[in-house]
């Protein structure tokens, strides 16, 4: 992943979230369902290969990996503790990333060891099925239901086996119907998917404040449409009651791989959200255009030929075998009357074997790098070995 990462792709990266943000902001009264999309391609941005459009490369910034302290005095400071200051910092960004992805990788071990704990402690919840909604029939019939004893919590888990946990105190049958139709609805949009994407960005790009609030927004998105198709099936005032007593009586038990009904820092805005009508608009479609507008700008790699930075001479000059010296020789003839318009000739020989004019074998390497330097295309009259 470092391997093409540089620090102007990352900070490029962090105005796209910056502007994914302020879009995000913008589509209060879109479909839920746009506007997690819209945050999550926007929490993605650092995993496309960002270039400035300032003269049609990168913009030049300071290389972080190759930091150096100047100043005479520093120097002297520096050498009495045995330190060289003028020596390259190493580059940063692979223990960065490292360290993201072994926060990944414990938060999904973390997550498997909670399932297992909470499946040994819950007994089989499968009569509810009679509660599901009839649009949610197939849904249910791939859904693994579970109770677990002493608490009201309410939750949906599993990529490949769904599950939902319904707390033994919720006995209610309008609170089960609720609990379970908000569940499948998780279920049945793919939502565990989804949020494996958002914690895995979150943990990945920990270092990013931006992503975090991205992260946020496309959770609190999920809820929404997720309680906007509870209401079209339980209808508005069943669905806000049920929903209003469940919060009351929530338990808290974390797992970063839940999709639970909520916490109670969501339920204002929730039932706030639960009398609101979505619908895409003129205005959300400018907010998007208008965002999409400086990051399309940002952007010309799909259209640059020369996005992968050239080779120098001195660089290709690494690929000539040991003890043997090359004569090269490369001339253009360009005809201003057309006959002989973009002619190139070339000759390379091995300097060691006179009166032999092919090029060697062995040169292979080398002249694939030189051909990167001059630009030129294999059926631009580039010589084949």
């Amino acid at each position: 992943m470092t391997e093409y990462l540089s620090i102007e792709q990352i900070l490029i990266s962090m105005v796209v979230n910056a502007v994914g943000l302020l879009v995000v902001a913008s589509l209060r009264s879109a479909p839920p369902r746009l506007v997690l999309w819209v945050s999550i391609l926007s929490m993605a941005a650092i995993f496309v290969p960002w270039t400035s459009p300032i003269d049609g490369g990168a913009v030049a910034l300071p290389e972080f990996a190759s930091l150096q302290l100047g100043g005479e005095a520093m120097s002297r400071i520096a050498s009495s503790f045995g330190v060289d200051i003028h020596r390259p910092a190493p580059d940063p960004l692979p223990l960065v990333f490292a360290v993201g992805a072994l926060w990944t990788l414990s938060t999904f071990v973390s997550a498997a060891r909670t399932r297992r704990k909470w499946r040994s402690a819950s007994y089989c919840g499968q009569s509810l099925q009679k509660l599901a909604h009839e649009e949610h029939s197939r849904t249910v019939q791939r859904v693994r239901i579970r109770r677990l004893p002493g608490t009201s919590f309410v939750a949906s888990t599993g990529l490949l086996r769904p599950e939902v946990w319904i707390g033994s105190r919720v006995k209610h049958e309008g609170q089960l119907a609720a609990a379970l139709a908000h569940e499948l609805s998780h279920v049945a949009s793919g939502d565990q998917l989804t949020l494996f994407a958002i914690v895995t960005l979150e943990r990945l790009l920990w270092w990013n404040p931006m992503v975090w609030l991205l992260g946020r927004r496309a959770r609190q998105q999920m809820e929404y449409a997720c309680d906007s198709r509870c209401r079209t099936l339980l209808g508005e005032p069943e669905y806000r009651r049920s929903l209003a007593s469940l919060y009351l009586d929530q338990n808290s038990m974390e797992s970063a791989l839940e999709l639970p009904l909520g916490r109670s820092t969501l339920i204002t805005k929730r039932m706030e959200r639960l009398g609101m009508k979505y619908s895409l608009k003129a205005k959300h479609v400018a907010a998007m255009f208008l965002g999409a507008l400086p990051i399309a700008v940002a952007s010309n790699s799909f259209a640059d030929d020369d996005f992968e930075k050239r080779p120098s001479l001195i660089e290709c000059h690494e690929y000539l075998p040991d003890g043997v010296q090359y004569d090269l020789s490369i001339t253009s003839d360009i005809d201003t009357r057309g006959e002989d318009r973009n002619t190139l000739r070339m000759s390379l020989t091995d300097a060691t074997k006179p009166g032999v004019d092919e090029i060697p074998k062995e040169a292979g390497e080398f002249l694939k790098c030189l051909q990167q330097v001059m630009g030129v295309g294999d059926d631009e009259g580039w010589p084949e070995l």
